[in-house]
């Protein structure tokens, strides 16, 4: 049962519903917190410098006295009474919600619901999450509304909440989050719940304060993905580095000119969302989007295709690299005989050691422009605002929101070599996602194999020292040892299997690295 009210919440009657996991005894604890938090929220020790406001900056806070119920018996602390602080709830000039323990927004007052611009049913029980990838209107509301991860793990902070309109516009406003702590459960501190109170005004358009309390990547992502079309942003190509920039100037113009157009990069560079990005950019794109892959298409498959799609539709054709001579003859033959030419799009891998494969020169002329996608290895620069969009990906759907990653797991990042490019980034942070603990990724969250790419780039890197290949492969293969062992619960043997030794072998790489591990399970 999700609470529908202030009343409910504060505690006004017995039954009330609790948020999850918390007991009676506890609910009346986060109830009296709560009542006390509204009625001095002025003494709160909020993060400098701003001072703690509830009305506008040039409104003081005012509250009626609140009347004690003096009729309750029961033990525990003596609550104020509820219909006071339900209607200041009610009636507030500034929006007002709570979120519960799992995320989920369990009471909203009018205010927010004016400014969302949302009716309170599409508000109260959706669940939040640090991301962008909703798109404007009802379904927005779990990101527009969510707070940084820091302050669901019970840090009070102040934050710019950014909210998306159907226009595409952002409007931006100042929370304040109080996270509630609960009675502590086994010696294990939590939080009952988060209060969030804005600011009665909204920010200025790229406000600098707003910059400045929130995370501003994920600030500038939240603008990024509102000027694309929704749900379709050009997400390879976010980012401040040249080679991005130049990218992104030819994508643009491919979306206004609506030609012909070929997209070009690395294995793993983003090709097809790209293209598929610039298709749904355009307003009339509803015609369709017919994607196929090249790779083995005959000239007779081709035909069937090309010969079923409409004039107004668009030809998505995957790694056109890999169509043979004969079949691409004939896509300029079908194309050619057609009185209204669907718009074609192709996506190209150039090989890392080679030219790109050439085309039939009549296909190749077909195309107006070209897209052309730099390596990951090419465009560092880009390494923090990629990594922000994929966490904010994988929080969408999570029940644990991380809300950054540290500096010095980003110094990791940028020592790999990324042979597989954004693609490979994107799963990268995908696992650290799934590994962290904590409200951010740090280093010991990172897949082992960046960790390793980063010893081994500190070693090569260091003059003052000859290279020894011999000791870095050596420390490498201890570490996978001590792992294997540690996971194997100090069976040999088991060991041994996980790393794909005989046991001999295993035997004589224990003597040789000096590592004595302790015996467990089985007796090797």
């Amino acid at each position: 049962m999700r609470l529908a009210s202030a009343a409910e919440w504060l505690g006004g009657v017995q039954t009330a519903a609790r948020p999850p996991g918390i007991s009676s005894k506890g609910g009346r604890g986060v109830r009296a917190g709560a009542a006390a938090f509204f009625v001095s929220w002025a003494t709160i020790d909020w993060p400098k410098p701003r001072p703690p406001r509830m009305m506008a900056r040039d409104t003081p806070l005012t509250a009626p006295p609140m009347p004690i119920n003096k009729t309750s018996n029961k033990s525990g602390p003596v609550l104020p009474a509820i219909a006071p602080v339900e209607a200041l709830l009610g009636a507030a000039q500034p929006p007002v919600y709570a979120i519960d323990p799992s995320g989920v927004i369990v009471y909203a007052n009018a205010a927010l619901c004016d400014w969302l611009v949302a009716p309170l049913d599409q508000v109260v029980g959706s669940r939040v999450e640090y991301h962008s990838e909703a798109p404007p209107g009802a379904g927005a509301v779990s990101a527009d509304l969510c707070p940084p991860p820091q302050a669901l793990a019970g840090q009070p902070l102040v934050a710019a909440l950014a909210i998306t309109l159907h226009d595409g516009k952002l409007r931006q406003r100042e929370f304040r989050f109080c996270p509630l702590p609960a009675k502590p459960h086994d010696g294990q501190s939590a939080t009952a719940a988060v209060l969030a109170i804005g600011d009665t005004k909204d920010l200025p358009p790229d406000s600098a304060e707003a910059d400045a309390a929130d995370n501003p990547l994920h600030l500038a992502i939240r603008r990024f993905r509102a000027e694309q079309a929704a749900g379709h942003a050009i997400d390879p190509l976010l980012g401040v580095s040249a080679a991005t920039s130049r990218a992104r100037r030819q994508a643009t113009a491919a979306i206004r000119s609506q030609a012909n157009c070929l997209i070009t990069g690395p294995g793993g560079a983003g090709q097809t969302r790209v293209a598929r990005a610039i298709h749904y950019a355009v307003s009339d794109a509803a015609a369709g989007l017919w994607q196929f892959s090249c790779r083995g298409m005959r000239a007779q498959e081709l035909e069937r295709l090309v010969s079923k799609s409409e004039p107004s539709a668009t030809l998505l054709a995957v790694r056109l690299d890999e169509l043979s001579p004969e079949a691409q003859h004939a896509l300029v033959r079908l194309l050619g005989a057609q009185r209204e030419q669907p718009r074609l799009l192709a996506t190209i891998e150039a090989p890392d050691d080679g030219p790109t494969t050439e085309l039939d020169p009549n296909l190749a002329a077909m195309f107006g422009i070209e897209v052309q996608l730099p390596q990951l290895a090419d465009r560092l620069a880009d390494l923090p605002w990629l990594a922000q969009l994929f966490i904010e990906q994988c929080n969408a759907g999570a029940t644990h929101q991380v809300g950054s990653i540290e500096p010095a797991a980003l110094d990791q990042l940028a020592l790999y070599a990324w042979p597989r490019n954004v693609d490979q980034l994107a799963g990268v942070i995908a696992e650290a996602h799934a590994n962290a603990k904590q409200p951010e990724i740090r280093v010991t969250d990172l897949p082992p194999l960046i960790r390793h790419a980063a010893v081994a780039a500190a070693t090569i890197g260091d003059k003052g020292e000859p290279l020894d290949l011999a000791a870095l492969t050596a420390r490498v293969e201890r570490e996978v040892i001590e792992r294997a062992i540690l996971r194997a619960g100090g069976n040999r043997s088991k060991a041994a299997r996980l790393v794909g030794m005989t046991r001999p072998k295993f035997y004589r790489r224990l003597k040789e690295l000096g590592i004595d591990p302790p015996t467990g399970g089985t007796a090797p």
